[in-house]
């Protein structure tokens, strides 16, 4: 199976109905999935043992522009951290960020401007990562505590807030190369 999409429980009942009548025909039915459902606490059958699960992160992400995507990423309410990013190949992108959300400042051009408040900064980070690592931790590929277990994530202070800013989330990207 290449693609699939459901609505509601009922829609993705209906399409493991749907398959479950293969089962005569094919020995094996592999079903691309999100990476936050977990078909064995999901499926009612005896054949729920049978299932296998592959997890694959084919995509790739390249942070282009550190400071701007630290403007978007959703933040809690009064939030306000540093972060050092280095880049091998955009040196624009290496330097110390002081990220606020945008209820503990005054926006620069008035109250209806959206995003978080992003500064160039000399202080000491919170958290050091490379491009590669923040690309994962912005889109929720993985929680912080997962990329600090990579070689280029290091928490310096501030881990109850930073936990609650990157945290692992459902990812959709299904297309495979």
């Amino acid at each position: 199976m290449q693609e699939l999409a459901w609505k509601s429980r009922a829609g993705f009942e209906m399409i493991l109905g749907f398959l479950g009548r293969f089962t005569a025909d094919y020995g094996e039915i592999r079903l691309p999935l999100p990476s936050g459902i977990e078909l064995h606490s999901i499926l009612r059958s005896s054949m729920a043992y049978d299932v296998k699960k592959e997890t694959r992160q084919d995509f790739m992400i390249r942070v282009i522009n550190a400071e701007k995507l630290l403007t978007v990423i959703r933040l809690p309410e009064s939030c306000s951290f540093v972060i050092k990013v280095t880049d091998e190949m955009i040196p624009e992108n290496n330097g110390c960020f002081r990220v606020e959300s945008r209820n503990m400042g005054e926006a620069a051009s008035g109250a209806e401007e959206l995003g978080n408040i992003v500064t160039c900064c000399d202080e000491k980070p919170d958290l050091a990562v490379s491009e590669r690592a923040l690309g994962q931790l912005a889109s929720g590929a993985v929680s912080l505590r997962e990329a600090l277990l990579r070689p280029d994530a290091e928490l310096f202070s501030n881990e109850a807030l930073l936990t609650r800013v990157f945290v692992r989330k459902d990812l959709f990207i299904l297309d495979h190369f």
